[in-house]
């Protein structure tokens, strides 16, 4: 199993098949489970739990390359979950994602979610690029992701979202030490 991930105010716990089955028995069965509490809120994106009870075949073998749940340290509470697609593909790319709940935004949890699973996937050798997709209005997941270091590269059509689009940080780059970019998260201004 793979260890949780300790960041200064977050707990990333992998998701198990037994986290998924027991979120969508009971909220409550599952805080018991995880020893912290599970706000209504959670998960912001409730297709992630979706989809990762279609996948908790492989959630084992995983490895670390699947979803985690944000616990916040000093409360106890699920504030988040994001992770990995899956393992890197044979290009060693790998695609994350992150969610935050309204409650614990502005804060820079998104920030220290997403850097503690830049800087995971990157101690694996195999990994040459992170990637990951925003929304055009997700302005503040944007900015996210410009912190880490991460470029544009350009818009891809989902069927069901529209334009997504598309994000970026090689090894090299993830090497390079970097200043965050002024901008005001939008690529095309």
């Amino acid at each position: 199993m793979t260890e949780a991930i300790e960041t200064e105010h977050l707990r990333l716990l992998p998701i198990s098949s037994e986290h998924v089955a027991t979120f969508f028995r009971s909220r409550s069965e599952l805080a018991a489970l995880i020893g912290a509490s599970v706000p209504d809120e959670w998960p912001v994106c409730p297709e992630s739990m979706a989809y990762w009870r279609e996948k908790s075949d492989r959630l084992q073998e995983a490895a670390g390359w699947a979803g985690y749940l944000y616990i916040h340290k000093s409360d106890g509470t699920v504030v988040g979950d994001g992770g990995f697609k899956g393992p890197p593909n044979a290009r060693g790319t790998v695609e994350m994602g992150y969610a935050v709940v309204p409650a614990y935004r502005n804060r820079g949890l998104a920030n220290e979610a997403a850097q503690a699973l830049l800087d995971w996937a990157f101690k694996h050798r195999e990994v040459n690029y992170v990637t990951a997709e925003t929304l055009p209005q997700g302005k503040e997941s944007m900015r996210v992701v410009e912190k880490l270091g991460m470029a544009f590269q350009g818009v891809r059509t989902d069927p069901e979202e529209g334009g997504v689009f598309l994000w970026r940080l090689s090894r090299q780059e993830y090497n390079t030490p970097r200043t965050p970019p002024e901008t005001d998260g939008c690529p095309f201004s």
